[in-house]
């Protein structure tokens, strides 16, 4: 070896950490070309876990080093979110089934790398936009801190420490890993429901969140996007009755309007008049479930503002109400005036 390769071999000690990882792109600008990257993979010195990565001999992998590598090293825009950032910050334990392989979130303006899905973890990666569930950029709202030690693969909690702004100074010690707080965590698990989580073990998380940060919330809460989530949200800590929840102000939230978008969102049940969603019944969005064999019956009223005569667009309205969704749906059909509303079968 010459003693240029030499001085290159020292410097990527000092530079790539024991158990991190890089790629291709990472050691090209450090002046590493291909050959004397070949060079070192067959001498020992570097080895690959998949094709275009490059890691040091020593130290095991943990997906929790290669979210770091990906923040620190390669400064990709990710965070870990959702249920991993609960369970990273001891609020996971009822989310875990037992023996099933751990799903990482990683949360992003981008996706990561194609390389991340072949690395030899037992672990799956998945990944989705911040920017769908939140308005304004994650740095400025809901993220926090663990100085990883990726020689004992253990976090602590620590503040002020932010993925892309990392220094020198962790080069031997605790390198930090980004994550969502428990306050934006617990929005984005609640985005995961009903498809991807379960409400039982949501359920049984929430109950144990009894130290949130009611002024996090209140921030992260005007800046999600998501209708159901907030709902969502302000359900199950009404069903807690967290003493957070207190000093939250719900006027500055918006919570939508309609049962039927939290019913279509899929949120929960909602008792609706039939006319009103048939056209969704018809597509297949919304599926009606009759209470009890014979069903239930409910007598329908209209209220309007005191007014003598009643006028003529309210009176044809109400007609069509009372007529049902038989009409609603064939416009040919001649309006009736109902003065007397009939029961109807939900």
């Amino acid at each position: 070896m010459t003693e240029q390769n030499q001085g290159k071999l020292n410097q990527l000690e000092n530079t790539l950490p024991e158990g991190l990882l890089v790629d291709a792109d990472w050691m090209e600008r450090k002046g590493y070309s291909t050959s004397l990257r070949s060079q070192y993979v067959s001498a020992g010195w570097l080895v690959q876990p998949a094709r275009g990565t490059y890691k040091r001999p020593l130290g095991d992998l943990t997906w929790q080093k290669v979210v770091i590598s990906l923040q620190t090293l390669l400064e990709q825009p990710l965070f870990v979110g959702g249920s991993t950032a609960l369970e990273l910050q001891g609020f996971g334990h009822y989310l875990k089934a037992e023996g099933a392989p751990a799903t990482i979130h990683l949360y992003g303006d981008r996706p990561p790398p194609g390389w991340l899905a072949k690395l030899p973890l037992k672990e799956t990666f998945k990944f989705h936009r911040s920017d769908t569930l939140f308005k304004s950029d994650p740095v400025t709202k809901g993220l926090s801190n663990l100085a990883w030690n990726v020689r004992t693969n253990t976090g602590t909690a620590t503040d002020g420490l932010h993925g892309g702004d990392f220094r020198q100074l962790w080069e031997w010690g605790d390198w930090p890993l980004t994550l969502s707080s428990p306050e934006r965590a617990l929005l984005e698990l609640l985005n995961e429901l009903p498809g991807h989580e379960s409400f039982h073990q949501v359920d049984k998380l929430v109950e144990g969140l009894r130290t949130l940060s009611p002024r996090k919330l209140q921030k992260l809460l005007a800046d999600c996007r998501s209708i159901k989530v907030k709902r969502l949200f302000f359900w199950f800590a009404e069903r807690h009755r967290h003493t957070w929840l207190k000093q939250l102000d719900r006027t500055a939230v918006d919570l939508g309007k309609g049962k039927r978008e939290l019913v279509k969102g899929g949120a929960g049940i909602a008792v609706l008049a039939r006319w009103a969603v048939a056209p969704h019944l018809k597509t297949g969005e919304l599926r009606a479930v009759r209470l009890t064999r014979r069903g239930l019956e409910r007598r329908w009223r209209a209220a309007v503002l005191r007014q003598s005569p009643l006028p003529l667009h309210l009176r044809e309205f109400a007609g069509l109400l009372a007529a049902g969704p038989s009409v609603l749906a064939v416009p040919s059909v001649p309006m009736r005036r109902t003065h007397r509303r009939r029961q109807r079968r939900i």
